[in-house]
């Protein structure tokens, strides 16, 4: 608990089964999709946007041509380089503008690659941080890296760099890149193994034990994958997780 005593009154106990319904929400009959507009790219659908964002998109009818159930990007840009270049100019001048400032402020000067799926061509690059307002499918990985000592079981956390354009100094796993489809691996390390920074994103990595009553405060997209190794380990059946409030094999914590 030491390690959380700076973000006292930011967080409460919460169960992994709960967060991840909660994350994993976007197909439930509640949710916003039926007033998302598919964005599509030479005719493929590659994002869905959200009501506010066509709004600005439909201010530019020089680059988007918006309706009521699609937003097309103008056909004049007919190869991966027009369109990056067109959008670099166009996320450009929303951010100076201010607009989708919440995303737009963690700017990284970081590309992601646009394809109507992972197997196929790129047709465009785009900021990385305007992959969210925009709704195009990026790809991430994720590894819980674990070991035993004295029978018990560890997780290697990384704390995540003060300088973060997105939630800095929070818990993340021993690797990670920015997730929406994620491919998921619990990594068994040999006892004496201890991971090093490579990069300036991390702070420092710690061992944690994999127990109840241990809160940790991650970042939220990290919940999903420890739902898995919980399930993939936990010496309690999903269903007896599920049926319980405030226990989980993990006793996590979730920034609110």
């Amino acid at each position: 608990m030491n390690g959380l005593n700076h973000m006292k009154g930011m967080t409460k106990p919460v169960n992994l089964c709960r967060v991840v319904e909660r994350i994993n929400n976007f197909l439930l009959p509640t949710s916003s999709r039926n007033e998302c507009i598919p964005l599509y790219v030479d005719y493929k659908q590659v994002g869905i946007v959200q009501p506010d964002v066509a709004l600005l998109l439909q201010e530019h009818p020089e680059i988007f041509t918006v309706s009521s159930t699609a937003i097309h990007l103008n056909n004049k840009y007919g190869s991966c380089e027009e369109r990056t270049e067109i959008m670099k100019v166009f996320l450009n001048g929303l951010r100076e503008a201010g607009h989708l400032n919440r995303a737009l402020k963690g700017w990284r000067n970081e590309t992601y690659n646009i394809r109507h799926s992972m197997s196929e061509p790129v047709l465009f690059r785009m900021e990385r941080s305007a992959a969210g307002p925009f709704g195009v499918t990026t790809y991430g990985c994720h590894i819980n890296g674990y070991t035993y000592k004295n029978g018990e079981m560890m997780m290697w956390v990384a704390k995540r760099s003060p300088t973060k354009q997105t939630y800095p100094n929070l818990l993340d796993q021993f690797r990670g890149v920015h997730p929406e489809v994620e491919f998921i691996y619990d990594l068994k390390l040999p006892e004496d193994f201890e991971p090093i920074n490579a990069d300036g994103e991390v702070q420092e990595f710690k061992l944690y034990p994999v127990t109840q009553n241990r809160p940790i405060v991650f970042w939220w997209k990290c919940y999903t994958t420890l739902y898995r190794l919980c399930l993939t380990h936990s010496p309690q059946k999903p269903e007896e997780m599920e049926e319980k409030e405030e226990e989980g094999w993990v006793s996590c914590w979730l920034l609110v």
